[in-house]
């Protein structure tokens, strides 16, 4: 893209805003646990993230409670947003029809095998 979207410039500065509240420990917390799941996920792009959602959701799983305590407190905050809130319904929509397309896929390789 040659620019940045409405909705990222206000995002980023959502998360700014959060984080400028919390305190060094909260923030490193939360900074380090958001690293450990990007790493874990092995994105090195946002469409990396899109594709390896799974890894991603997989790896919030294995926080400690605190970690888990601290990020879903930022999230919490974010999706206060109805920008934030719409996203992610678009997001959820859209795995939503992944899994459909998954579900398909998988009965009709299953129908294959039967045959």
């Amino acid at each position: 893209m040659d620019k940045r979207s409405e909705l990222s410039i206000k995002i980023e500065t959502l998360i700014k805003d959060i984080i400028n509240k919390m305190d060094m420990q909260a923030k490193y917390i939360f900074v380090s646990s958001l690293f450990k799941m990007l790493y874990a996920s092995d994105s090195l792009t946002l469409s990396d993230l899109e594709t390896k959602r799974t890894s991603l959701l997989t790896s919030y799983v294995k926080l400690n409670k605190n970690e888990k305590k601290v990020f879903n407190s930022v999230m919490a905050q974010l999706i206060k947003d109805s920008s934030v809130r719409k996203m992610f319904a678009s997001d959820l929509k859209q795995l939503r029809l992944s899994k459909a397309e998954f579900n398909e896929k998988r009965q009709h390789l299953l129908a294959e095998i039967n045959v």
